[in-house]
Formats: C-alpha cells, structure tokens, sequence
C-alpha cells in the first residue's frame, strides 16, 4: 500500500516521544539500509514477471520513516532493549541523555497490525528488564538520533488509526559520534 503520499501521523507506540518525519538525505540514507537500489530493482523485475493486473509498488513507497526526540527537546538519547542470545529485542524504550526520561517506543504485544486486530484486552504483564543498550559497531558508543521505520504493505480497510496497522519494524539510529546509520531492531507484525 502507497502510504509516503498519505501523511500518516506517527503510530501510537511513539506517542510519548518526540517524533519528526524524516526527509531528504536523511530519509535517503535510511531507506537505503532498508531496501537497496538493486532490491529495488529485482522486486519490481519480479512483479512484471508475474503479469499481474495491479500496479507495482516501490517499498519506499510502502514505509515511513521517523527520527525520535525527547518532549524536552533533546535529539540525542539511548536505545535500550532486552538482550535475548545476544540479539537485541523488544520491549524496546528511548531513554533521553539530557533529561534521563524514559519512554517505551515499542512491545510487539501492544503494538502493530497484529496487536490492533486481536483487539484483546491487554493484561498486564511483567515487562523483562530492558537493560541492553544499542551500541554503535562501529565506535561502540550508545549515543543516538533514534530512528523507526514502519511498513504498510496490505490494503486495509482501517482508514482510521491506519498509522497503528504496519507490518514491519526496525528500530535504530544515526550514531552521534561517528555518523553511522544503522537499524539493529526488526519484527514482524503481521
């Protein structure tokens, strides 16, 4: 589902965080982690293969993509997850270097196209201690710009709250020491 030309507010999950639509060169590069020009290319080859009756979409047309702040007004903070065999996973929070405040950003429980179908009535659970925070591999330091990038690929009749129906999830940043773009968080939510 085309979505860069909807506008779509950030989803829920991100509410208690600072959210900005990125744009430009930073959305750029952040897309091309995601999807390559040759991924690109290859899918759209695919699809043509195929002689299907619908249009083809460009993935960067199915995502959006959105840098994380602090309601304080500081972009800089730390992404922490629980360490699961080594792998970064969710809960996932963003805690802010300036003011220390910490928000939880995503739980695959509570957030997502999945979560918002079951529409069950969320228990309440014990959350694991989310304690591991995100390092850059290239430097080693757990200073971020955080970044979500969220995906929308089916067509769905939930016009509203449309935002809070993505499929996939990464979460990552730009490295505030050495510039390195990264995502190290991903799930699937469909």
């Amino acid at each position: 589902m085309r979505v860069s030309n909807l506008q779509l507010p950030p989803p829920s999950c991100l509410s208690l965080v600072r959210v900005t639509r990125a744009i430009g060169d930073v959305r750029e590069q952040l897309i091309k982690i995601f999807v390559s020009d040759e991924e690109d290319a290859r899918s759209r080859i695919w699809h043509e293969s195929l002689e299907r009756d619908e249009e083809w979409i460009s993935t960067r047309e199915e995502l959006e993509i959105w840098l994380i702040g602090c309601p304080c007004g500081a972009a800089t903070g730390k992404v922490f997850g629980v360490r699961v065999n080594d792998e970064f996973s969710a809960p996932i929070y963003y805690a802010c270097s300036s003011c220390l405040a910490r928000s939880l950003i995503f739980d695959s429980a509570q957030h997502g196209y999945n979560a918002e179908v079951s529409k069950r009535r969320r228990k309440s659970r014990k959350m694991p201690d989310a304690t591991w925070a995100m390092h850059c591999r290239d430097c080693k330091t757990t200073l971020w710009q955080a970044v979500v990038l969220v995906t929308y690929q089916g067509d769905l009749d939930f016009r509203e709250r449309l935002e809070n129906f993505f499929d996939v999830i990464l979460i990552g940043g730009l490295c505030r020491q050495c510039g390195t773009a990264t995502f190290r968080y991903d799930a699937e939510c469909a």
